[in-house]
This record gives C-alpha cells, sequence and structure tokens, in this order.
C-alpha cells in the first residue's frame, strides 16, 4: 500500500504543480478541479492493483482535467464521454449531471459549476466532502 500511497503523492504532485494545465482560468476557475483531480486519484488508489496504475489512472485523470478546462474556458462541453473516461463505467447519472450544467461566458465560473458536477461522481465513502464557507465540518 505504501507504494500506492506514494504513487498518489506523485501524481497529484504533477498535478498540482503543472500551471499549463489551467489554461487562461485563474486560481478561483482551477483550484476546485485540482481539488477533483487529487481527490480522483485519492478515491482510486486503494482498488488499483499497483502503483503503475495509480500512474496510469494520474493520466486518464490529467486528460478529463484538460478536456473540463477546454469546456470551462469555449462554454460548452465538446464531449461528455471525455469527462467521464476518468469513471471507466460511464455511469448514465454521469452523463445526466453533465449534461444539466449550464455554462457561460464566465470561465473560471463554468469551472467551478464543471468541478461540482463531476465531484458528485466521487465515491462517497473514500473522498470527504469540503466543508462550505462558514460550516463546521461534522464530528466523528
Amino acid at each position: 500500500m505504501a507504494d500506492k500511497n506514494d504513487a498518489v503523492r506523485r501524481v497529484t504532485e504533477r498535478l498540482l504543480g503543472d500551471e499549463a494545465l489551467g489554461g487562461e482560468l485563474t486560481d478561483d476557475g482551477i483550484a476546485p478541479l485540482l481539488r477533483w483531480a487529487a481527490d480522483a486519484v485519492k478515491a482510486f488508489a486503494p482498488s488499483a492493483k499497483d502503483a503503475a496504475a495509480v500512474e496510469e489512472y494520474g493520466g486518464l485523470v490529467r486528460g478529463v482535467l484538460e478536456e473540463a478546462v477546454a469546456a470551462a474556458e469555449d462554454g460548452k462541453i465538446a464531449d461528455l464521454h471525455k469527462l467521464l473516461a476518468w469513471r471507466g463505467d460511464a455511469p448514465a447519472d454521469g452523463v445526466s449531471r453533465l449534461t444539466q450544467v449550464r455554462l457561460g461566458d464566465d470561465a473560471d465560473d463554468n469551472a467551478v459549476r464543471l468541478a461540482a458536477a463531476l465531484r458528485t461522481l466521487l465515491p462517497a465513502a473514500r473522498v470527504a466532502k469540503p466543508a462550505r464557507p462558514g460550516k463546521k465540518p461534522p464530528k466523528r
């Protein structure tokens, strides 16, 4: 498991450290997408065969991140299935949730909306939801 955890760290650091991934988005737009990407990799790790599988999955998530940034900047989703590639099973609810996302002229706002939709598809048991401003996290 330590090897997979190291792979998660490496993949996450690469994603977070690559400023080119953000395109024309400001920090307000790219941050939620990067949080989603990091959480997607963390959620995948326990089911991964080995560290190489985590690394491969990180590449898949990177592609989805690039597609989400392009959609945010363009104000439209060009290919729903590219945004769902990280799931592998392309769930019907994922297609439904992404088609309900209304994109406009503000790329950062679009990115926030896309990240929120992608986040709803993360396995809930493995990734904590981000705390809302002004709300205390639940006690465990």
